[in-house]
């Protein structure tokens, strides 16, 4: 993943746990995964970009977001949608506002069915 990449993937991992308010298990996740893909410095940055404040910043982030993911192939688009899916799994529910603006996102970046196919595999596992 390079840097414009993770900085993405985390944007939108804000972006989506931000429609109910970034809570602390929210902000956990999002460390972790920073910590994972070896991002910290990318959340750091995103902090920054995204003053006054990540509650506020919705439309910037979201930009960005679609300037760098929006531009990848199918798969990588599909791969760090899939990611955030399951980040958001990881608290115990997806709320309808997430699961909407996921699909919304996924119909905006054309992988709506890989998106869905995606879910109703990592459905029949559980």
């Amino acid at each position: 993943m390079s840097v414009e990449e993770k900085r993405a993937f985390l944007s939108l991992l804000i972006i989506i746990f931000n429609y109910h308010g970034l809570s602390e298990v929210e902000q956990q996740i999002l460390h972790e995964n920073a910590s994972l893909y070896d991002a910290l410095d990318e959340l750091e940055w995103i902090k920054e970009y995204a003053k006054p404040s990540l509650d506020e910043s919705y439309d910037k982030l979201k930009k960005y977001v679609d300037d760098v993911i929006g531009n990848l192939s199918i798969e990588k688009r599909s791969e760090y949608l899939n990611k955030v899916w399951d980040a958001n799994k990881q608290k115990g529910i997806v709320s309808e506002m997430e699961a909407t603006a996921m699909l919304m996102l996924s119909k905006e970046w054309h992988i709506q069915k890989e998106f869905v196919s995606y879910i109703r595999e990592k459905k029949k596992t559980v």
